[in-house]
């Protein structure tokens, strides 16, 4: 079985404030992993398999254009983004992978245990991983 990966990068913070960062894209990875529960039934009947894992991250980033005058994009960049996608790779189906920051940010509303510490890649030192047990996937 071969693997193959697509993403999705999502902000909360910016352009527009928010109170609850953390707290917006749980909520919002939770409603999506539910509609890929639902999505993915149906598209197994067809012989299709696909997965869903997020990561979420909380801290600083650097946002805005990036490039030349012929060709530019807006994007983000910093360690929040890269902790956030290397979550992201690590995750089971179904998983919601938290840095520690996302997860303190959190802990009152949204429930997880400790994965243990992992060495993600273009991450100097270790990382404390939490798995979200809240709203778990069906």
């Amino acid at each position: 079985m071969s693997t193959l990966g697509d993403g999705i990068m999502v902000l909360f913070n910016d352009p527009l404030p928010c109170e609850d960062p953390a707290g917006d894209a749980i909520r919002l990875a939770v409603a999506m992993r539910a509609k890929m529960v639902e999505l993915s039934k149906q598209w197994k009947r067809l012989g299709h398999r696909l997965g869903f894992g997020v990561g979420v991250s909380l801290g600083y980033a650097t946002v805005g254009m990036v490039g030349y005058e012929d060709r530019s994009d807006d994007t983000a960049s910093g360690i929040a983004i890269n902790v956030a996608a290397r979550l992201c790779d690590r995750a089971e189906d179904g998983e919601i992978l938290l840095s520690t920051r996302a997860a303190i940010a959190v802990e009152d509303k949204f429930p997880s245990v400790s994965a243990g510490e992992v060495t993600l890649k273009g991450i100097r030192e270790p990382v404390v991983v939490f798995r979200m047990t809240y709203g778990k996937a069906g």
